[in-house]
């Protein structure tokens, strides 16, 4: 009997299941699901990995394609081979910056409360992206990789809300295969974000650093979540 010790962020993407006749930890940053005698894995990497403990007997594949493994601590990393949907990053073009954060609203608990409408009329950052013309036509899993900093973010198609998002230092995702299928027709996607106010009773995590009074897009990214459905042998 052995004792696995992991840290705190490594802990966050383990996944245990049964997989390839056995009960096994699997370390990754991407979704993964169990399914009998494969793991899916679900990625818009370009070339995603994933570590297994205990290590098959049998070499991984994709598609009859065998992955490359080297060692990991006590797990197996496995990689797929590298793949691109030939895409241009998107650029998100700034149309106004924010004003001064809002005062921010709380209930009776003192719990901070949702910005309401008129805050993101008078005081967020605008940014517009323009979407690909044959929007309609991707694949489903195409998704807008916003890296931002704020306190609340808003995507709208036109006037009509299609997405929304609270900081937290994680990247935003915008399934852009959920979009109106006239987006693109539409003068593309136009984001909102609010800046965070200095004295807002909120959590953010350490990876967040201090975002206060700021809110900016500083990179987007578009790419296809693929889903890899690996096999032993």
């Amino acid at each position: 009997m052995g004792l696995l010790v992991l840290d705190a962020t490594t802990a966050r993407t383990v996944y245990r299941g049964t997989a390839w006749g056995a009960e096994r930890l699997v370390l990754s940053p991407d979704s993964v699901v169990f399914d009998q005698d494969e793991l899916r894995v679900h990625s818009s990497a370009s070339r995603p990995s994933f570590a297994v403990l205990p290590t098959p007997a049998r070499p991984l594949t994709v598609a009859g394609t065998p992955l490359s493994a080297t060692a990991d601590g006590v797990f197996t990393r496995w990689t797929t081979e590298e793949w691109a949907d030939g895409d241009i990053p998107p650029a998100a073009t700034l149309v106004r910056p924010a004003g001064p954060p809002p005062t921010t609203a709380t209930g009776p608990l003192g719990r901070a409360s949702a910005p309401a409408d008129e805050h993101f009329a008078a005081s967020a950052a605008e940014y517009h992206v323009k979407l690909p013309d044959d929007l309609p036509h991707r694949p489903s899993g195409t998704v807008l990789r916003v890296h931002w900093t704020g306190d609340v973010a808003r995507a709208y198609v036109g006037d009509t809300l299609v997405a929304d998002q609270f900081f937290s230092g994680r990247v935003w995702d915008i399934g852009l295969d959920r979009l109106p299928a006239a987006a693109p027709r539409n003068h593309g996607l136009r984001l909102l974000l609010l800046p965070l106010a200095a004295d807002a009773p909120v959590y953010l995590p350490e990876r967040a650093g201090d975002v206060t009074g700021r809110a900016a897009v500083w990179r987007g990214a578009r790419g296809t979540s693929r889903a890899w459905a690996v096999r032993a042998g």
